[in-house]
């Protein structure tokens, strides 16, 4: 490369002439490289304990513990009206709680009968309530477990589709069907009390159907479990609602998710005086802690950069006279431009590659017993546009700086301040 020598030889007589200068100018270099390292880590770490510490999934949480929200207090005599009506609600609760809603239970009875026969799991996805496709799958394994007399007998569960637009289909419990009852072992005669549905299966063709309230319902699985599962939207109004909807959750809320659902309640039940089961929420206080470490990481980046830009500036103020001569002595503006950027282009890789080996063996080892997810944070692809975005930067900065006293006439360089 034609310009390497006036590189090597501008280095040379750099750190020869001035030593102090270049060996402050290495030191700043070497922090900025390993600040950006250490504040990118830091904040993916904060950011991730953060997360978990929100959404509730660390290590410290027993993942088989259950959140929810479950109200205690029996539902009122004026708000037992029928499950659609409440739609409204449990959209809200969609909207207020996202991914970390699991489902929403409650059990509906028919007229007459002596307890809930008709019950709900509902999950929610961009707008639309829909059947809780988990159960399915646990009434598998139930049935797995059981040799088929509990849990799904046959059949399938709703599409959500059909769920959505209300269709009239439904699941059906086994012991309304006498034959499949019988199919899995049991005996009508000795079914007890708690298990006699008012409703009987009947068939047409190769389908089963059931008369519900006057409204026919094709049966298009059966379950040996608990009550119909039926799209609510297609439910005969003289079917309403026994409990208070209860919300199974995946994470613990913060106190504004919980706030929020509260109000919900209250919008809809609004005479309910509702006492709640024993909610666990989230530490606001240890969220607020993480998210200004995050901050405060952003902010040792930034300062960084700046500090970058003082010291191009400082390099360039210092040898203004030897830009003068270079000038002076037929050098174009474009080749002194190339001349000082490639040297300190070549200055901040080899200063890069130095620190990296020190941050991969020294450093990230060390601070993995401070910061648990900071080791986790880094790879091959981010030290790659960790390197990519540096140099870019310090391009930049360069290219502006040195244009900037480029384009003055020598005999201005030589001025002195």
């Amino acid at each position: 490369m034609r310009y390497a020598k006036y590189v090597f030889k501008n280095i040379s007589a750099f750190i020869k002439n001035y030593t102090g200068i270049f060996m402050l100018i290495v030191v700043c270099q070497i922090v900025c490289i390993l600040l950006t390292f250490f504040s990118f880590g830091v904040y993916q770490n904060f950011r991730n304990e953060s997360r978990i510490e929100q959404q509730g999934t660390s290590e410290n949480i027993d993942p088989d513990k259950y959140y929810q929200i479950y109200p205690l207090t029996p539902l009122p005599e004026q708000y037992h009206t029928a499950p659609v009506n409440y739609e409204g609600l449990y959209k809200e609760f969609g909207e207020i709680l996202k991914d970390k809603m699991d489902k929403i239970g409650f059990d509906a009875i028919s007229p007459g009968a002596q307890s809930s026969d008709f019950t709900f799991f509902l999950a929610y996805d961009s707008g639309n309530i829909f059947f809780d496709e988990q159960i399915k799958k646990n009434m598998d394994m139930i049935s797995e477990s059981y040799d088929g007399t509990m849990g799904w007998t046959t059949g399938r569960m709703f599409t959500r589709s059909e769920f959505i637009n209300g269709d009239r289909v439904c699941v059906a419990p086994t012991q309304c069907c006498n034959e499949l009852y019988e199919s899995i072992g049991e005996n009508i005669e000795n079914m007890s009390e708690e298990l006699r549905y008012g409703y009987k299966t009947y068939k047409k063709g190769d389908k089963w159907y059931v008369n519900i309230e006057g409204e026919e319902y094709e049966c298009i699985g059966f379950c040996n479990w608990t009550g119909f599962f039926i799209p609510y939207k297609n439910l005969p109004e003289s079917i309403v609602l026994t409990d208070f909807p209860h919300i199974d959750l995946t994470a613990p809320l913060t106190p504004d998710e919980f706030a929020d659902v509260m109000a919900a309640y209250k919008k809809y039940f609004p005479d309910a005086d509702i006492e709640f089961d024993e909610v666990e929420l989230v530490d606001t206080e240890q969220i607020y802690y993480y998210n200004t470490n995050m901050w405060l990481s952003v902010l040792i980046a930034v300062i960084s950069a700046v500090n970058l830009a003082l010291i191009m500036n400082y390099i360039l103020t210092k040898r203004r006279r030897t830009l003068a001569i270079f000038r002076i002595t037929g050098c174009s503006a474009s080749n002194a431009r190339r001349i000082y950027t490639l040297e300190i282009m070549l200055i901040l890789n080899v200063l890069f590659v130095l620190c990296l080996i020190a941050w991969i063996t020294l450093l990230l080892p060390a601070l993995g017993n401070i910061f648990p997810y900071m080791q986790g944070a880094f790879s091959a692809k981010i030290y790659v546009y960790t390197y990519l975005l540096y140099m870019a930067i310090s391009y930049v900065i360069m290219t502006v700086m040195i244009a900037r006293y480029i384009r003055r006439q020598p005999v201005d360089l030589l001025k002195v301040r």
